[in-house]
Parts: structure tokens; sequence; C-alpha cells
């Protein structure tokens, strides 16, 4: 495809789990182009979508496939904020460990206190069911201005988390779908891809670690 890329960590040591424990560039980019071209006010990508990774270069079909090999659909639904925060404290109640389920995000941040205990309560099936006591995520903002609870936002991400609930993301259980006719997440990639001049990614998803979304401390 002649497209410039860039590493998705700083080292080839474990570098295909950063993103299950904190930002990555790649991450910033999927999430980026997921909301690329939809109404959404953020995007959502699970960590266990950057469970590989491609050096600086031209990105090829193998690539893409092993980004995508599911290649879901991407739906945006319409949520109240509290669904929001359950999804990110649902994302980050494994940290320290590895979570596939970490959320990186587009069009928002947020901060994890991991001096704070995990609140999630699970059911039988290991699906997120509510959260208890203090919240480890803190600070989250949409668009630069705090998070309000009972505000409605819409959401781009994969139909299968969404719409399917699937990994446990029972809280969009009562989200309504705003659009579900967007193409499969691999043509949003190629797409957002094309959107930057000659097809070459810029220097904004240069720092292996991210542009700042998702702090852990």
């Amino acid at each position: 495809m002649g497209i410039s890329y860039m590493d998705s960590s700083a080292t080839q040591r474990n570098r295909n789990y950063l993103a299950r424990r904190g930002e990555t560039n790649l991450g910033d980019f999927l999430a980026d182009s997921l909301r690329y071209g939809t109404s959404a006010d953020v995007a959502f990508c699970m960590a266990s979508a950057c469970a590989t990774d491609f050096s600086a270069g031209d990105i090829t079909a193998y690539n893409l496939l092993t980004l995508f090999p599911y290649d879901n659909s991407l739906c945006v639904v319409e949520v109240q904020g509290k669904a929001i925060l359950d999804a990110l404290e649902w994302g980050a109640s494994s940290l320290p460990d590895d979570s596939p389920v970490l959320i990186q995000v587009s069009g928002m941040s947020y901060e994890i206190d991991l001096s704070v205990p995990s609140g999630v309560v699970k059911d039988e099936n290991g699906d997120f069911v509510r959260y208890e006591g203090e919240h480890r995520v803190k600070n989250v903002y949409i668009g630069g201005i705090p998070l309000e609870l009972d505000s409605y936002y819409k959401v781009a991400g994969s139909d299968f988390v969404l719409r399917y609930l699937g990994n446990g993301f029972t809280m969009f259980r009562n989200a309504n779908v705003v659009a579900s006719e967007y193409s499969t997440e691999c043509l949003l990639f190629k797409n957002y891809i094309r959107s930057f001049p000659d097809s070459t990614i810029g220097d904004e998803y240069s720092n292996p670690h991210g542009q700042g979304r998702i702090i852990v401390r």
C-alpha cells in the first residue's frame, strides 16, 4: 500500500503487550481510525486489537490481517456517561496485570489510579455486573470537557463489543444504536490512512507511548 508507519512500542521485548498495560501509538491510531468519518464523540478500541505490531515502512495486506483477524463491523451507539465510566473501569480492572480489554481511546482521555483496588463485580460468567466503591478511573475528559455521568455521548467501536456485549461489556446492554451501516474495521483503517497527505502517517503518532490519552499511575 506504500504507507509509512511506526513501531507500536519502544523495544522489541514485550512490545505486543504494552497496549494491555497503557496507551500506545498504535492504540491511538486504531481508535482514531474507528472514529474517523463518524458522528461519534469518542471511539473505543480494545487492547487485544493491538496484540501485533509492525515496523516503520509500508503497510501490507498481511499487516492488516494480523491487526483485524475478525474484521468486525463498526457501529455507533449513544450511551450515558456512566456506561462509559463503567467500561473504562472494566477495561482497567486487571491492571497492573495485562488487560486485553483495556480501552485505547480517541476523542477523550482518562487516568487510572493503581493505588485504588478495582471495585468491579462480575457474574458467574465473568461478565461485568456493576462497580462498587472508589473509582480507580479518574479525570475522564471528552473533547477536553469533564465526563458527565448523566449526559449522553456517541461512542464508535466494534459491534462485537457495543452491540453484542463481547468481552463482558454488559454496560452497553441498553445502548441506543445510532448507526450500524459502517464498513469493517479493516476498511476504516485503510480510509483513515488515505486521509493523510501521500498516505503517510505523521509525527503525531511517533511516540510509542502515545499522546497522553491514558495516564497510569
